[in-house]
């Protein structure tokens, strides 16, 4: 996960951006080692994944939104890493329903 934020941190190209965006998500859910949720995801990876090209390309316009979305990552990203789930949660909950 480190490594796509590295690179997401080097690009600016918002196609770029949206494929690493996909990425950390699937590693999220590896990461959790739940395979439900994993299976989950697998199965709507279709309607994931459109969502997030259209998300980062049409209404990530600003830069001020593309930094709020890189740190809400990278918290989640400290929080794995530190294995502190009340933060995680916390993180992850923010991520997924931040007001655009």
């Amino acid at each position: 996960m480190e490594e796509i934020l590295d690179t997401a941190e080097e690009t600016n190209s918002e196609e770029d951006l949206a494929e690493l965006d996909i990425v950390f998500h699937y590693k999220i859910a590896q990461a959790s080692k739940n395979f439900l949720l994993q299976s989950i995801l697998n199965a709507v990876s279709s309607l994931i994944e459109p969502s997030i090209n259209y998300i980062r390309k049409n209404i990530l316009t600003e830069e001020e939104q593309r930094e709020i979305i890189k740190r809400q990552h990278i918290d989640i990203y400290n929080a794995l890493k530190i294995k502190s789930k009340g933060c995680r949660n916390s993180y992850v909950k923010s991520s997924l329903f931040y007001k655009f």
